[in-house]
């Protein structure tokens, strides 16, 4: 797998892997910089990057709520996601980045630093939002340790949305009343 800081190209493209397996690769033009992994049966995971993995949890059926843990369960981040879909990334390290949508058709997400810079960009594809979209690395995002780790949250994150979405829509759609 090679590393993000090698890169340059800032643009970033996640593929579902396979077809029966939520399984995601996330590349940069033709090389692996990093891959979304997730467990059969639970609401997690299991990021990879060059610099490591960790394992990426969801403990809420409502609105997202996020953890990231390291393999050797020492905690990283939590991330708090709203109805709408916005929210707040708290890093351990005190650190802070803020994720909302700024555009709707076609969706647009983004990570914020704390002084409103954006850092990175998610352009998922609506016809393939479970299979594919690009990420923009902006140079900002280039400093902060790990950055693959929040590329692949935002992804985590967004499949989450969607998913809830989708349960939702169902809900209403059976519901007699």
């Amino acid at each position: 797998m090679n590393s993000l800081n090698s890169l340059d190209n800032p643009i970033l493209t996640l593929r579902r892997s396979m077809a029966l397996q939520k399984s995601y690769s996330l590349m940069a033009e033709n090389m692996l910089v990093g891959k979304l992994l997730y467990m059969q049966g639970k609401n997690a995971a299991l990021a990879q990057i060059a610099d490591g993995s960790w394992l990426i949890r969801n403990t809420s059926q409502v609105n997202p709520h996020i953890s990231i843990w390291t393999r050797n369960h020492e905690f990283v981040a939590m991330f708090e996601v709203n109805r709408i879909g916005s929210g707040n990334l708290l890093i351990q390290d005190g650190r802070r980045l803020k994720w909302e949508k700024v555009k709707q058709m076609p969706e647009e997400w983004y990570f914020s630093n704390n002084v409103g810079e954006r850092i990175i960009k998610f352009s998922p594809e609506p016809a393939e939002y479970r299979k594919r979209g690009t990420s923009t690395l902006y140079p900002e995002s280039m400093t902060l340790p790990k950055i693959g780790l929040y590329v692949l949250l935002g992804w985590f994150t967004l499949l989450v949305l969607e998913k809830n979405r989708n349960l939702k829509q169902i809900t209403e759609k059976y519901t007699p009343w």
